[in-house]
């Protein structure tokens, strides 16, 4: 907690910040343990730094949320900063905390505690997801154990440990988070069964994802490149199809979900597809922006899924909101009250949850 502190503190005082742009969230409220409202760091036998708590923390109250709704509320978010930042602009993320290794891959923990990974976190692939459409220069500061393994083509990596090694704090705090066994837990997205992984859903998810696009150039074009490579392999290892049945899980979901709405709302009449085409649906892109500033908050939709879909978290399927979009300027652009709304997405979900064709591809 110290450390996220000390790096805001020193953030704000950056030249060239924009603070009215930028945020910091924390999982719970970290200004009433600093009574002094002031953050000390350094090694005791030496002159301690002391410095000033930002105004930016805690603006927003998040100790209502539990670990997965937060993480689902920083990647809308990230997502929107990303989209609105200008080419000549710098966009810095920085992930002050606890991370590990899940099967190789890099894990930044959200948790409410210390001595547990939590049930949430931000992985590499998460966050280039969210940042693949942002046109500024991205700079990522992570300080967490294992932070090398987040080197990615997108952003220049500021780490503190390599992809193997672990990293020590700049005040002292509590550490000793374990890694979690086994990535991904599926038991989240699928009903317990006694016959054991369900790799006939994977395979029905991939095939009907591998239509979608096979353009490397976008994420869902190369998630659609893996699942025809896990098709055509013989080596079909549970650890990966539990990272596909996770993505493709989290946007079979919600492509169903908008489709259902949109035939409640009288947008649309049509059959359900399992998937949508994004580089096909991005000309409706400036709908979605259109839709949210006509109060409706349409690129949040994953927001209301969370109390119906265990495991939904962190995966954002930008397709399907912009088709609802598009399908939204199509039937006039109506006005929705916020209330309407919600009340609309949760109806929908409710009712998608009752078919068992949601679990796999039609």
């Amino acid at each position: 907690m110290s450390d996220f502190v000390v790096w805001s503190a020193f953030f704000w005082q950056f030249p060239g910040l924009d603070k009215a742009r930028s945020k910091f969230n924390s999982v719970k409220p970290v200004v009433d343990f600093f009574p002094g409202k002031k953050v000390v760091f350094g090694e005791a036998a030496c002159e301690r730094v002391q410095l000033p708590l930002p105004p930016c923390l805690d603006m927003t109250d998040y100790s209502t949320l539990n670990e997965n709704e937060f993480v689902t509320r920083c990647i809308v978010e990230l997502v929107r900063t990303a989209e609105a930042m200008q080419k000549n602009e710098t966009l810095v993320i920085l992930l002050i905390g606890h991370g590990g290794l899940s099967n190789k891959r890099f894990q930044f923990f959200i948790t409410h505690g210390y001595g547990i990974s939590g049930p949430a976190w931000i992985t590499k692939r998460g966050l280039e997801d969210a940042l693949e459409r942002c046109v500024a220069n991205i700079v990522v500061v992570c300080n967490s154990c294992h932070s090398g393994a987040l080197k990615s083509p997108l952003w220049t990596l500021l780490c503190a440990a390599g992809p193997l090694e672990r990293s020590d704090a700049l005040t002292p705090s509590q550490s000793g988070l374990t890694v979690p066994e086994g990535g991904v837990s599926v038991e989240t997205l699928v009903e317990d069964s006694e016959e054991g992984f369900p790799m006939d859903m994977v395979l029905s998810l991939a095939r009907e994802f591998s239509r979608v696009s096979q353009s490397l150039f976008t994420y869902e074009g190369r998630m659609a490149d893996r699942c025809i490579k896990f098709m055509g392999s013989n080596d079909r290892s549970t650890e990966v199809a539990k990272d596909l049945l996770y993505d493709l899980y989290n946007r079979h979901v919600q492509a169903t979900v908008v489709q259902e709405l949109a035939r409640r709302l009288g947008w649309w009449t049509g059959e359900t597809v399992p998937f949508f085409f994004v580089i096909q649906e991005a000309i409706h892109e400036d709908h979605q922006t259109t839709m949210v500033h006509a109060g409706i908050p349409v690129d949040e939709m994953l927001w209301n899924l969370l109390p119906f879909y265990p495991g939904i978290f962190g995966v954002i399927d930008r397709a399907s909101h912009y088709w609802l979009a598009s399908k939204w300027v199509e039937a006039g652009s109506p006005t929705m009250t916020l209330e309407e709304w919600d009340e609309a997405v949760v109806t929908a979900a409710k009712e998608v949850g009752t078919k068992p064709g949601l679990k796999y591809a039609p």
